[in-house]
């Protein structure tokens, strides 16, 4: 599965600024979000009403089940984009890749 095609939906919402997804060989897909701000809800709520559109538009396979917040945009500052404005997965994953685990973690 291609992660691009998952996040391109996701970052069509206006309260989504950035999104990475994780799920290849995992039960579920997994979404880093970086949220715009913005006035009304608060932003958890507005960003699961975001992917809860965005999932209609995907397959069951390709749905975001869970999110998990950026602590900072992705950038070429902070590594996680390239020059050219592509995220940079393995950068991603090395600063949220824990938190994805524990996401996937048996209950």
């Amino acid at each position: 599965m291609a992660p691009e095609w998952i996040e391109r939906e996701l970052v069509q919402s206006p309260h989504i600024a950035q999104a990475s997804v994780f799920g290849e060989a995992r039960p579920f897909n997994v979404a880093i979000i970086v949220p715009h701000r913005g006035a009304g809800k608060t932003h958890r709520e507005e960003i699961d009403e975001a992917i809860a559109e965005g999932n209609k538009r995907l397959p069951d396979y390709a749905q975001v089940t869970a999110w998990i917040e950026a602590d900072e945009p992705f950038s070429l500052e902070n590594g996680q984009l390239t020059a050219t404005g592509r995220a940079r997965r393995e950068v991603i994953w090395s600063v949220y890749g824990s938190r994805v685990d524990t996401l996937h973690a048996p209950q």
